[in-house]
């Protein structure tokens, strides 16, 4: 019999194969579409040999060779019978040749993460590299990617995980990579601290294929693996050969063996959730390898994730590299630290060199929240939808940052584009509703209204788009169709079951200020619970039209449960100010209509307890608490010795002077009309305010007139000067007043205990602390 030589399939240096012709050649459609692996006879260097007969696919896996040499096997040999006659005979693997699809693969073990980044199975990608193949996972505003390197030794395939990055992970990016790489190898894989060995890969392969065709699964001796660089189509290469030389390693994977031969140990610690150990541990491997890069970077995403720890993990990262180039964890660092422009430059600079979409454009992300520049944030956030097109969260942002620029036009294309990429008419709502909020926000009630008609398209029985559409109108002005929309809202909200307090808020002003029907305005006003949010406004509302129906014990109560609900005031809410303002006009209300100075005060109190720094509230209070000052009996027994028992604020000629401040060593002596020795006059303190007024910038004078209100215990008035000073002053002049500023609410504070006043003193002591 004469057969015709070819050359090996994979057009390498491999030894010359002849096919061997079957006994009978089956129907090739009948071989297409076969379950069961087919197999031929050949020539494979000098020597019988089995053979695929056409590529097999297995899972995700297309074995495109396998060629199993038949050593016992002698010529002349009679090949009447073809396989069949062979099959029983043990072979040894010769040549394997496996491709995988990246995508194909993707989709075989996304299910495998499932509740890893949150509920639901990530989307997951995966796209060859020349060392291996880059892993991105990513599930709403948290991804996560890393590197596998691949690294063949002799039959084994040893997977690496390399550089993990990742953002809102609720863990370190290192320890979910980690088990993201086992369970996306399972169970074919073996876990072995940082990385993961598939064992004789092509020998598993034989006994899988062979005894399915019917035929010896064969040895597996002498095989060496190599992988192919990857080629255009995405597509990964696994080429096991016997003899074949051993492949030359990369030195980015020799150094990911280094790596695991340090922290393999502790990096096992670390994905069972012993963090503490695994900390000690690297800490340890530090000691060993001073300044690694990657052993800092966990030790440093281990502190960052355990929290209160980050100028601790920064100090780690910087000793082996800077912040800067620290990627990610580089970029989180120097945000907990408060270091706003060097996180902006850490998380951009990671973004330009993230391959994965989803998270470079979160880096960019978060790098527009770290920038007060609205043109930097804007170009952050243009970045970001480039990089990631259906980025949705993204452009939520990007379209309130056009809003708060005055891009109405931009910012309404963002609105449709979130609108079409929603799925569902509850989706499609729930996005105009949102859209429609953040224009009415920024004051654009016609782009609002049009929002929220939307929202009414997807639901007409939504009592949130009914309620934002009748503001919207209001803004517009129109308050006839408004108040509508308003009971219309109130009605579908009683109607579902469930209270709105801000439907029942928003009628009652419609009713006060439209139908001016103050009694049913009230009824509403009092419907709101005193726990919701809107309590604050619909108590002074409330007090405000009982003022204006003669009802003043009404308004009392209504003021005093607004007091009431200021008092247990969450401690983080960006409505401070708002409450505040509206504690403020309380206060009026209580002094000017009520007559009830010691509300006001109250009122003026809580107000500045919420914004502190707001100095109109502050001067309210100065001036509300010199109204109400006036000498006690007690009080003449607490004075101070430079303050004269007579019961008026200049000292006795005849008592000893007290001693000076304690900050007097830190206020320079300015000449003045006064000689050294002598008590300060009160008309020095009008002079030295005359000067001040004429000239504000002399820091001098300034420092006179806090030295002669002190010596003077005018305490009130000298911390309106000093805090005044602070906010408007030389910025020289921060370092000689902040402690005067403490010092006098210091005193403020303990008077007001010594008084009784209790919460003032809180308050006091509270402005102290916050310096």
């Amino acid at each position: 019999m004469q057969v015709g030589s070819r050359r090996d399939k994979t057009g390498g240096s491999g030894p010359s194969r002849t096919r061997v012709p079957k006994a009978s050649e089956p129907d090739p459609r009948a071989r297409r579409s076969s379950d069961k692996p087919l197999l031929r006879l050949a020539l494979s260097r000098g020597n019988l040999a089995i053979e695929l007969d056409a590529e097999l696919t297995m899972g995700p896996l297309r074995v495109a060779e396998l060629s199993v040499i038949l050593p016992d096997v002698r010529f002349p040999v009679d090949l009447t019978g073809g396989v069949t006659k062979f099959r029983h005979r043990r072979g040894s693997l010769s040549s394997a040749i496996v491709t995988v699809k990246a995508d194909e693969l993707a989709r075989h073990v996304a299910p495998s993460l499932r509740g890893l980044l949150g509920p639901g199975t990530p989307e997951l990608v995966i796209a060859p590299s020349e060392e291996g193949a880059l892993v991105g996972i990513s599930s709403g505003s948290a991804a996560l990617a890393f590197d596998v390197l691949l690294a063949p030794m002799g039959s084994d395939l040893r997977l690496l995980m390399s550089s993990p990055r990742g953002i809102g992970l609720g863990a370190p990016a290192f320890v979910l990579a980690l088990r993201a790489l086992a369970a996306m190898s399972k169970p074919i894989g073996e876990g072995v601290g940082t990385m993961v060995i598939l064992r004789d890969v092509a020998g598993e392969l034989g006994r899988r294929v062979l005894p399915e065709a019917g035929a010896r699964a064969p040895s597996a001796r002498g095989i060496e693996m190599t992988i192919p660089a990857p080629d255009a189509k995405s597509v990964i290469t696994l080429v096991a050969r016997e003899g074949a030389s051993p492949p030359a390693l990369d030195r980015r994977i020799l150094r990911a063996l280094e790596l695991a031969e340090l922290v393999d140990a502790f990096d096992v610690l670390a994905v069972a959730g012993d963090l503490e150990g695994a900390r000690a541990g690297y800490l340890a491997a530090l000691e060993r390898a001073p300044r690694h890069p990657d052993i800092s970077l966990r030790l440093a995403a281990i502190d960052l994730c355990v929290g209160e720890r980050a100028e601790a993990a920064l100090g780690t990262v910087v000793e082996a590299l800077p912040a800067v180039e620290a990627g990610i964890i580089g970029g989180d660092l120097l945000a907990a630290s408060d270091d706003l422009e060097g996180a902006f430059a850490a998380y951009s600079k990671a973004a330009s060199e993230e391959p994965y979409g989803p998270l470079a454009a979160l880096a960019l992300l978060s790098a527009g929240r770290h920038t007060d520049d609205r043109r930097a944030k804007l170009d952050a956030l243009d970045a970001a939808l480039v990089r990631a097109p259906g980025h949705i969260e993204a452009r939520w942002e990007r379209l309130a940052a056009r809003l708060a620029v005055g891009d109405v036009r931009g910012a309404v294309g963002d609105a449709e584009h979130i609108e079409a990429a929603s799925s569902g008419a509850a989706k499609k709502h729930a996005a105009a509703l949102r859209s429609g909020s953040l224009f009415a926000e920024r004051g654009h009630a016609a782009e609002a209204s049009t929002r929220f008609e939307r929202a009414l398209r997807y639901s007409p029985s939504s009592p949130e788009g009914v309620l934002g559409l009748a503001r919207a109108l209001r803004e517009m002005g129109r308050p006839a169709r408004a108040l509508d929309l308003f009971a219309r809202a109130a009605a579908l909200a009683e109607r579902r079951g469930q209270a709105s307090p801000a439907c029942d808020l928003e009628l009652g002003r419609a009713l006060a200020e439209h139908a001016r029907d103050l009694p049913a305005a009230i009824a509403r006003a009092q419907r709101v619970p005193q726990q919701a949010p809107e309590t604050y406004e619909a108590r002074l509302l409330e007090g405000r039209w009982r003022v204006e129906l003669g009802d003043l014990t009404g308004a009392a109560r209504a003021l005093s449960r607004l007091r009431e609900a200021a008092e247990l005031f969450p401690g983080q809410s960006d409505d401070r100010g708002r409450v505040a303002r509206w504690l403020a006009e309380a206060a009026r209300l209580d002094e000017l209509e009520l007559g009830d100075s010691k509300a006001a005060h109250r009122d003026l109190a809580l107000a500045l307890r919420l914004a502190p720094r707001d100095r109109s509230i502050a001067t309210e209070l100065r001036r509300l608490a010199r109204l109400t000052e006036g000498p006690r009996p007690d009080d003449l027994e607490r004075a101070p010795a430079h303050v004269s028992k007579s019961g008026g604020d200049r000292p006795s000629m005849d008592e000893p002077r007290a001693e000076p401040p304690r900050f007097e060593a830190i206020v320079p002596s300015v000449a003045t009309e006064s000689a050294p020795d002598d008590v300060p006059d009160e008309s020095l303190v009008e002079d030295l305010t005359a000067k001040l007024r004429a000239n504000p910038s002399d820091h001098g004078v300034a420092l006179e007139l806090a030295r002669v209100l002190a010596l003077l215990g005018r305490d009130l008035e000298l911390l309106a000067l000093v805090s005044a000073r602070i906010d408007e002053g030389p910025p020289e002049a921060r370092a000689d007043l902040v402690p005067l500023r403490r010092e006098v609410l210091g005193r403020l504070a303990s008077a007001a205990r010594v008084d009784g006043r209790g919460s003032e003193a809180e308050l006091y002591e509270m402005m102290r602390d916050a310096e």
